[in-house]
């Protein structure tokens, strides 16, 4: 049953904001800002199971603006309102009252700081009942509603993390190595990959790109040695068995080959069974010989036939063909599949390519870091692009389906 959260391209990009003469540029920094003023409140809120809630409700937020516009709902207040319902459904209760007056007190705190002044020193709690708190708990619950409604009240979201934690663990690495790539994690919720991916190609992500995004020295030499051309050495990890899946298709297709060669070796089979049924033998008379001589010439296999009995040599590259230990002929191109690289299931390829794209929008994301952050990922580029480069892409023209 396709999942009504996932988006192909063409949705992610025609969003209500869209239609509402909103750019896609312009949309992705209303994300990004909405995403980022969610992120301040509630690592200050100090939630309980703060990762969970945070990234339920980040989630919470791009889903709904994949079904209202920013040109009707202020992004800031749906942020809130988003966190404010996660808390919820991870049993982290916040109170309304609390993220309303962190909130505030966080905007005052901000205007203070643009306009030169001394912020304010008090607690967000003593401005509990000042009309702009009571107004902004109102629009919250107000906002809850129309939230709740729009999601379908589907607020169960299966998380990343656990199968990066599970993968760190299986290729023993080490406690920084998943800092980073919980870093990633959390960059990835500001951009829209959790609504074209399910969890475990996020988790993927999210698990190889630090190796080319973070500094090489607070990473592991374990984690630093990892091929990520050789996907069975780190798939695994994530439950996928690449090498067995590759021996099975090797077989498959070889077998597929011998059984069209053997199929295009029949006449030769009948005309024997022809000749034994009418009592021919090796020694025959001439005019014996010369009803064999007929019968050859209908035979396409007569030619190799002589030459398993010593009569002249065959050129085999003119054939195609070879004889086993078993005197059995077969297709050159079973030897050929052999030899060749190994045969990548289809499932597998598609996967990796998924990867690599969601890879790729989480670098995208680097031209909303601030200076210092965005000068440093520009040098990093050539890392990026190498590691980009180890993993399929999507065929020209060929879109990505919803799933």
């Amino acid at each position: 049953m396709p999942d009504q959260w996932l988006f192909d391209n063409k949705e992610i990009n025609e969003t209500p904001s869209f239609k509402d003469g909103i750019d896609t540029d312009e949309e992705q920094k209303y994300r990004v800002n909405g995403v980022n003023w969610l992120l301040r409140i509630g690592v200050t809120a100090r939630t309980y199971r703060r990762n969970d809630s945070l990234y339920n409700a980040c989630t919470y937020f791009h889903r709904f603006y994949m079904r209202n516009s920013f040109a009707d709902f202020e992004p800031e207040e749906i942020a809130l309102t988003c966190l404010f319902l996660a808390c919820k459904s991870q049993d982290s209760m916040k109170h309304v009252t609390h993220l309303a007056a962190l909130a505030v007190y966080k905007r005052r705190t901000d205007i203070a700081k643009a306009e030169g002044k001394k912020p304010s020193t008090g607690e967000p709690m003593q401005i509990k009942d000042e009309p702009e708190v009571l107004k902004l708990q109102d629009s919250m619950l107000s906002a809850e509603i129309h939230l709740l409604r729009t999601l379908a009240f589907d607020l169960a979201i299966h998380q990343p993390f656990p199968l990066i934690l599970d993968a760190a663990r299986m290729l023993k690495l080490e406690k920084f190595d998943l800092v980073m790539m919980q870093a990633v994690l959390n960059d990835s919720m500001r951009t829209t990959i959790c609504l074209s991916y399910p969890p475990n190609i996020i988790a993927m992500a999210c698990f190889i790109l630090p190796s080319a995004v973070s500094r090489e020295m607070y990473l592991s030499e374990t984690y630093r040695k990892v091929d990520w051309k050789d996907t069975h050495s780190w798939m695994s990890a994530f439950g996928f068995d690449v090498k067995n899946s590759q021996e099975r298709l090797m077989k498959q297709q070889q077998q597929t080959i011998k059984r069209s060669r053997t199929g295009s070796s029949s006449p030769n089979s009948s005309n024997k069974k022809l000749k034994a049924e009418n009592g021919f033998s090796s020694g025959a008379s001439p005019a014996d010989k010369g009803i064999d001589e007929r019968l050859k010439a209908t035979d396409p296999d007569s030619e190799i036939q002589e030459s398993l009995n010593g009569k002249h040599t065959l050129n085999e590259q003119q054939l195609d063909v070879h004889i086993d230990g078993n005197n059995e002929i077969t297709s050159k191109e079973v030897e050929k599949v052999e030899e060749s690289a190994p045969v990548r299931d289809p499932r597998i390829e598609n996967i990796l390519v998924d990867v690599r794209d969601a890879m790729f929008r989480i670098t995208q994301l680097f031209k909303f870091f601030p200076n210092d952050a965005r000068e440093y990922q520009n040098v990093n580029k050539a890392r990026v692009d190498a590691l980009l480069a180890s993993f399929p892409e999507r065929p020209q023209g060929q879109q990505k389906n919803a799933i």
